[in-house]
């Protein structure tokens, strides 16, 4: 993982990287990164079973309930904002980032936003259920891709239409599909 990273950063690296079967701005897919992290541990114990071993889920536990105990204790503080980084800071400790990190690359290297919905919605509902004004944040995360965005706050009203309709209507041809399909489905 750290290398598909540092190869994603360096200078000669991607423009574009596949993020949940969409080619996105490699920034993007880091901003993707970034807020399927902070969701898992929002959710956590509920992404337990994707864990890759049980050794990293423990190690993801512990941490989990670090960041579940500071975002009481900063319920509390007058500040706004102040809890959501609870979730969204990186950990300290770089066994827990990767094992955290490894999920969310898994996640976001699905095929298409229907398999990652089924990993994400639930993830999603319990981000509703656990804390609504925050959770909003969490699945929509600013400078997030649109296929992430739209996996996590898909919710079919009137007219059904899938994720893949939505997705191409939002992005209104300005996104491709990177496993080689055209974007209608």
């Amino acid at each position: 993982m750290q290398k598909k990273y540092l190869s994603f950063l360096s200078a000669d690296g991607p423009e574009q990287v596949s993020s949940i079967g969409w080619l996105t701005p490699t920034a993007q897919y880091f901003q993707d990164l970034r807020g399927v992290v902070a969701l898992i541990f929002m959710t956590w114990p509920e992404a337990r079973p994707h864990a890759a071993t049980p050794a990293l889920a423990r190690i993801i536990d512990t941490e989990a309930e670090r960041r579940h105990e500071l975002f009481h204790r900063r319920g509390a503080q007058p500040r706004k904002n102040l809890r959501s980084t609870a979730y969204t800071d990186p950990p300290d400790d770089p066994v827990a980032t990767g094992a955290v990190l490894e999920i969310a690359d898994r996640l976001l290297c699905t095929p298409d936003e229907e398999a990652a919905a089924q990993f994400l919605v639930p993830l999603a509902n319990e981000a509703k259920r656990i804390h609504q004004p925050l959770s909003y944040s969490l699945r929509s995360p600013r400078g997030a891709s649109i296929p992430l965005r739209v996996v996590l706050a898909y919710s079919p009203r009137g007219k059904l239409r899938s994720r893949s309709d939505l997705i191409q209507a939002v992005s209104a041809g300005n996104a491709t599909r990177a496993t080689g399909r055209d974007s209608s489905g």
